[in-house]
C-alpha cells in the first residue's frame, strides 16, 4: 500500500508529506486504527479521493485505516502526534524517497 501511495503522490504535486502511523486508544493502550496523514498544498479533495482509492484497494486486516489531510486549514502533523522522521513520504526539489 505505501508503495502505491508513494507513486500516486509522486504525479500530485500539491503532496508535501505523508505519515503513517497507528492509533491507539489512550485509555487502553489498544490499537485503534491505522492512520495516514497527507499533508497536502493546495486541491484537498482530488488528491484525498484517490488516496482512499489506493487504501480500500489495500486494507489491512480488521482495523480501518482513517485518511487525514494536513497543511492549508487542515491539521498540522505535529498537532497528530507525528514529527517530520515519521514521513514515509517527502516531496523536495530534487528527490523523493521511501523510508
Amino acid at each position: 500500500m505505501l508503495n502505491s501511495l508513494v507513486v500516486y503522490f509522486s504525479r500530485q504535486q500539491e503532496v508535501q508529506r505523508a505519515y503513517f502511523a497507528e492509533r491507539i486508544d489512550l485509555d487502553t493502550g489498544i490499537p485503534k486504527s491505522w492512520f495516514v496523514g497527507i499533508e497536502v498544498q493546495g486541491e484537498v479533495l482530488q488528491t484525498m479521493t484517490g488516496a482512499a482509492t489506493i487504501v480500500q484497494d489495500h486494507q489491512w486486516g480488521d482495523r480501518p485505516i482513517d485518511i487525514l489531510p494536513l497543511g492549508d486549514g487542515g491539521f498540522s502533523a505535529g498537532s497528530c502526534g507525528l514529527v517530520e522522521g515519521d514521513c514515509f513520504y517527502v516531496r523536495t526539489s530534487d528527490s523523493i524517497f521511501l523510508d
